[in-house]
């Protein structure tokens, strides 16, 4: 089969007609073969397919160009008779006709349509000359308007800015700015010392709360998890705890705690 089908192929027929009546399905397993497959798909003329019954499916019959039911069928396809050819021809040219004049039809339904839309070139000057001319006097009555509304609210405008003349404000500001500043000498020859004297005391009164120098003088802040240690019964034998210096800090560990309320270590009992 294959042999034959690259044969036809060579001898440059107009088409090769692939077909076989009936059978099982071992029978009709030569037309699934992938070598003939591929070779009617590479055929250079139109390939026909007729293989079996209607019912039968071959691959032969999915890459040919057309598939006939039976071979009959494949018969009428590569040779149909003149007679339906030419009717169909004729109905094809009776289509085309009738297209042909509907076409032409519409487009002159269209054209005049389009003619009687147009007015006279010289009626539509005319009218875009007078609403052109509207709008120029239309314009310059607008301009006229605005120009003497800007007027009278410059005039306006005027009138409100006399009683407030540069040279009287300035005046004015001055004589301000010599009452601020003899008001400013009185407040620092006055005031400023007594405010000086009371941060002073402040500062006396806030000197032994100064954690800074409370360091200094040897003392140190104890923390346990980042809280404030200040009785011995907050903490238990075996916890940790950080020492603030003035510089820098310590990380101990208690070994014992006093209990009672003497501050120096080795005078009361230990727990």
């Amino acid at each position: 089969m294959l042999s034959a089908v690259k044969a036809l192929c060579r001898a440059g027929c107009d088409v090769v007609v692939v077909t076989r009546g009936g059978g099982s399905q071992e029978d009709l397993w030569t037309f699934n073969d992938e070598h003939l497959a591929r070779a009617l798909a590479a055929c250079p003329v139109p390939v026909v397919s007729a293989v079996g019954h209607e019912i039968d499916v071959t691959v032969a019959d999915l890459v040919a160009d057309v598939r006939a039911a039976t071979p009959t069928h494949a018969a009428q396809v590569v040779a149909p008779v003149k007679d339906e050819l030419a009717a169909r021809v004729a109905g094809l040219q009776a289509r085309l006709h009738r297209c042909a004049i509907e076409a032409v039809g519409a487009r002159r339904r269209e054209l005049r349509a389009v003619r009687a839309e147009l007015a006279d070139p010289a009626h539509v000057l005319s009218q875009q000359r007078h609403r052109l001319d509207d709008l120029l006097h239309r314009a310059e009555g607008s301009a006229r308007a605005r120009v003497r509304t800007g007027r009278r609210r410059t005039d306006a405008a005027r009138g409100r800015l006399v009683p407030f003349e540069p040279r009287a404000r300035v005046r004015a500001l001055a004589r301000r700015a010599e009452e601020a500043g003899r008001r400013l000498a009185a407040w620092q020859a006055g005031m400023l010392p007594r405010e000086r004297l009371r941060l002073e005391r402040l500062r006396g009164r806030l000197e032994p709360a100064n954690v800074a120098r409370l360091l200094e003088r040897g003392f140190a802040l104890v923390l346990k998890e980042g809280r404030l240690v200040a009785r011995s019964g907050e903490a238990v034998p075996g916890d940790p705890l950080r020492l603030v210096l003035s510089e820098g800090w310590l990380d101990v560990r208690v070994e014992a705690r006093d209990a009672g309320g003497d501050p120096l270590p080795g005078r009361g009992g230990k727990t």
